[in-house]
């Protein structure tokens, strides 16, 4: 999956080019409507007006590719077939970025880097490096890590902005680009990087999805008290699934889930879609894998690295259902047992983490983000309802993003 800018029918590689050479307008609609509740790109539409954000592959519900079986004899030929089609060169240097979760160790094990390299904090639930360094024994690579600290953040964040302009997903965003940044100054000669995006979007590893797959399940058994109501059941399930989805991944009060946006065109987008699993892996897909995808391409290309998904490759996406179908028992079952070889600890690993941030030692973050918060409800142009500052969270992380956004891109 490759990304792309849109402005005025032509068509960019990185959103600076549009940015910084046109005078463009804020899209607050996109703010308020998407941004803010979801923080992806639902629509494709982005923080200035008339540019787009569009993905060149799609899962399409409608389409269903069905082989045999999924194996890593199949798994492998996608890689391999992405990497050709992106132009990867094995014979340059390259490392990888591995958190020591399933997805970045997966593309580690397969394609095999001299240097891993991976962030942490201070504090045993804040370093998963011990998993990273698992991999890296195995497959004889170098273990790059670099501890961050909250003078990491503060110095990072607004050339963060700068380089991905329109603002998307969480706080560790900023510490992945600050210690790909720190080695590639202490790893000369490095030129292309790969990531693990697209595995927890194509083999269903995000929490909310499974909290669907059992809340769907459910409403299919035969209740114990009045089972003559199954089929009422089902048809309730039926109803709500689409509002249950939304409600998931929204990171906003329950409210912008009445909103007109949401109502009449996330909803019936959604509806469209006949199966759970499909209506899973579309927002998966098409809305939270490019969100994610956005910043690696504005990462690298700043720094002047080629990116590589691997995962993300067109194979994998229209294999996706017949991959999650059923879903297994548990997440990204499929991708755990691609590799033999893959360290008993990290297949295992269920309670995997992501890039915690340890916001809560923090001395100067919480009143920064507190200040700026309470600024961009002082905006004229902000029609939404202000919620009190109530720490460090999500949604006030989305706050916080978007007006430094403004300070900076506001006409």
């Amino acid at each position: 999956m490759k990304i792309e800018y849109r402005y005025k029918d032509e068509v960019f590689e990185d959103i600076r080019d549009i940015v910084y050479n046109n005078r463009l307008w804020i899209d607050f609609k996109y703010i308020m409507e998407e941004y803010l509740p979801f923080q992806t790109f639902i629509t494709g539409r982005t923080f200035f007006k008339d540019v787009t954000i569009n993905s060149s592959i799609k899962f399409d519900p409608t389409e269903y590719v069905k082989y045999k079986r999924f194996d890593s004899e199949l798994f492998s030929k996608s890689v391999e077939d992405y990497l050709y089609e992106y132009e990867f060169d094995s014979s340059k240097e390259f490392v990888a970025a591995v958190s020591g979760g399933v997805d970045s160790s997966v593309v580690a094990l397969e394609i095999k880097p001299k240097i891993i390299y991976s962030g942490f904090y201070k504090g045993k639930n804040f370093d998963e490096t011990p998993y990273s360094k698992l991999i890296a024994e195995k497959i004889n690579a170098k273990h790059y890590t670099y501890k961050l600290n909250e003078i990491d953040f503060l110095r990072n964040i607004e050339e963060c902005l700068e380089i991905i302009c329109t603002p998307i997903a969480g706080l560790g965003s900023v510490m992945e680009y600050a210690t790909l940044k720190k080695l590639l100054i202490d790893e000369p000669g490095v030129n292309q990087v790969l990531f693990g995006n697209g595995g927890d979007e194509i083999f269903m590893g995000y929490f909310y999805n499974y909290y669907i797959k059992e809340f769907y399940d459910n409403s299919y058994r035969e209740p114990k008290y009045m089972p003559n109501f199954l089929k009422s059941k089902k048809e309730i399930a039926k109803e709500i699934i689409d509002f249950t989805i939304l409600a998931s991944f929204n990171r906003g009060p329950l409210s912008v889930l009445h909103s007109p946006f949401v109502v009449m065109k996330f909803i019936p987008m959604l509806n469209k879609i006949v199966s759970m699993v499909d209506k899973l892996l579309y927002v998966n897909i098409n809305i939270s894998l490019p969100s994610l995808l956005h910043l690696n391409n504005q990462f690298c290309r700043s720094l002047g690295v080629k990116s590589f998904n691997p995962l993300a490759n067109n194979t994998l996406i229209k294999l996706a259902r017949h991959i999650n179908s059923p879903m297994t028992k548990y997440p990204k079952e499929a991708l755990r047992n691609i590799h033999t070889n893959m360290p008993i600890p990290i297949k295992n690993n269920y309670i995997k983490s992501g890039f915690p941030v340890p916001v809560s030692e923090w001395d100067n973050l919480y009143d920064m983000m507190k200040n700026t918060y309470n600024s961009f409800f002082n905006r004229p142009d902000i029609t939404i309802n202000k919620i009190p500052f109530n720490g460090i969270n999500r949604y006030t992380w989305g706050v916080f993003q978007s007006e430094l956004c403004l300070r900076r891109f506001a006409k």
